[in-house]
């Protein structure tokens, strides 16, 4: 049984292991950030599933979403919003029921702009700060 699942999902895989920790610089950043290499890897494993996924919906942020949208998000993270999404689930402090379905939701938001949206917001409160203790 487990050797035709296994077949079953080298025939849908459309994006290997290899190819993926090589698109999102897994040995670099690995290399620059030797703490966070299990979460790397998990982050990588949980990037392979959710690329060669075969349902028609992924479920994120509590939601079913379409797989290509999602896949499509994903396809746009990079090594930064890779380590964003990582100090982003370090740093929650509620009870996470479901890690993997979380970190796939952080990764998710991290696409579409929230890492950006989180610099920004620091920047300027760090100015405002510095400005005000002047």
């Amino acid at each position: 049984a487990n050797t035709t699942s296994n077949l079953k999902r080298s025939q849908v895989e459309c994006d290997t292991l290899e190819q993926i920790k090589k698109k999102y610089e897994y040995d670099i950043m690995v290399k620059d950030n030797p703490l966070y290499q299990e979460d790397i890897d998990i982050v990588m494993n949980i990037l392979y599933d959710t690329l060669n996924c075969t349902k028609q919906t992924i479920r994120v942020d509590s939601e079913d979403k379409p797989k290509k949208v999602v896949i499509e998000r994903l396809k746009e993270l990079n090594y930064e919003s890779i380590l964003y999404s990582i100090r982003k689930y370090r740093e929650a402090t509620d009870r996470i029921i479901s890690p993997i379905q979380y970190m796939l939701t952080v990764l998710y938001e991290a696409a579409t702009g929230q890492f950006s949206l989180d610099i920004q917001n620091e920047v300027s409160y760090n100015m405002k700060n510095r400005n005000l203790s002047e």
